[in-house]
């Protein structure tokens, strides 16, 4: 039972040279005893001139092994990502000891991620909503930018939006779910030929 700290890339990395390691040797200290999560830790490593990003992960792979006994340290990511992360340092890969990857969710299961955020939400979703939602999420979960649930989460929200402006009560319809699809913020591209049609 000991502390869960979550951090991300941002907490992680100064603006200046030499501030790094300290932000990064302040999260293994406040996690001491419990877990340090690193959330979308890949971005440590993207961008060019990333030098503060390598900073932090230079200071990471030193933390890693002094605070093997004390810190437990989880890095969440898309694979593609934490490979490319992990290959920034030699020393990266060897320090972490399990690689744990999920499999993305099925299309019938992010339809049932969205119609649960409805309905926690007291929110009803109409079937042919609901089918909607279904066809975009088989197209969506081969878009470049598609997160998931929270790709699912965020078409929920779009749809509730478009479902307000139209004054529409509390019943998703089609149509709220094919303009929010048409919102340019859902920040989803086609890989491969993969369409979209509102």
């Amino acid at each position: 039972g000991g502390p869960f700290v979550q951090a991300s890339a941002e907490d992680l990395i100064a603006p200046y040279v030499g501030q790094t390691p300290v932000l990064v040797q302040r999260a293994f200290e406040r996690a001491e005893g419990g877990v340090l999560f690193i959330d979308e830790a890949y971005r440590l490593s993207e961008g060019a001139g990333n030098e503060f990003g390598i900073e932090a992960i230079n200071a990471l792979v030193q933390l890693l092994d002094e605070r093997r006994e004390s810190v437990i340290c989880i890095f969440a990511g898309y694979p593609g990502h934490m490979r490319r992360m992990l290959a920034t340092n030699p020393g990266f890969r060897d320090r972490i000891g399990f690689h744990v990857e999920f499999r993305a969710y099925t299309t019938d299961e992010l339809t049932a991620i969205f119609n649960r955020f409805a309905d926690s939400k007291g929110f009803a979703v109409s079937p042919e909503a609901l089918r909607a939602v279904h066809d975009a999420c088989a197209r969506m979960r081969h878009a470049e930018g598609f997160a998931n649930a929270r790709s699912i989460r965020r078409l929920h929200d779009r749809a509730v939006v478009k479902l307000a402006a139209r004054e529409g009560g509390r019943t998703l319809e089609v149509e709220d779910i094919r303009r929010a699809l048409a919102d340019a913020d859902m920040g989803l591209r086609a890989k491969r030929g993969v369409g979209f049609t509102a």
